[in-house]
């Protein structure tokens, strides 16, 4: 009898030791999700042996899905690319495939699906090779840079207005 209570008072232990730990493991989560969403920073992970994609949810926020409604195919990330860059992204990542890179980068628009919004995000993917060398899995990172590049315009913008508005002050000075 007494070692029945000890086997219960170690799976007692034992449970409460997992439930801790799951506890440890959903907060990390939450906070990698409050991270990302700040940071317009989203994750993702391409398993090519099962054809399975997997987004966190900021992807999903950047391209105007509902987080784990949607189902996360590469087919239904192209259709959220921008169609003027979709055989560009397309090309980018198989390109990197086929010809044995490790990686590839590219800055690209996608169109938000909930709003049909474009928005500009940068992409950055570092493939995983099995033992002969094929490429098996392909993880990666999307940035929303969109702000960014609407600062970098309205800066591009306005020093073209003040090159024009110089022009023309030395082109008065002249004058007199």
């Amino acid at each position: 009898f007494s070692q029945l209570g000890y086997s219960h008072v170690k799976l007692a232990r034992l449970l409460a030791e997992r439930h801790r730990l799951l506890d440890e493991v959903t907060k990390g989560e939450q906070s990698l999700n409050r991270a990302q969403a700040i940071a317009h920073l989203g994750s993702w992970e391409l398993d090519l042996a099962a054809n399975r994609l997997t987004w966190s949810d900021e992807v999903y926020r950047i391209f105007g899905l509902e987080p784990r409604v949607s189902v996360a195919t590469y087919e239904a990330f192209l259709e959220r690319v921008h169609p003027v860059d979709r055989a560009t992204v397309d090309a980018a990542y198989w390109g990197s495939v086929r010809e044995g890179k490790d990686s590839y980068e590219i800055e690209h628009r996608v169109v938000r699906k909930d709003s049909g919004e474009i928005r500009w995000v940068h992409e950055r993917c570092q493939h995983l090779r099995d033992a002969e060398g094929r490429v098996i899995r392909s993880m990666g990172m999307v940035l929303d840079i969109t702000e960014g590049k609407r600062a970098k315009d309205a800066l591009r913008s306005s020093n073209e207005r003040l090159e024009l508005l110089a022009t023309v002050a030395e082109r008065l000075l002249r004058a007199e």
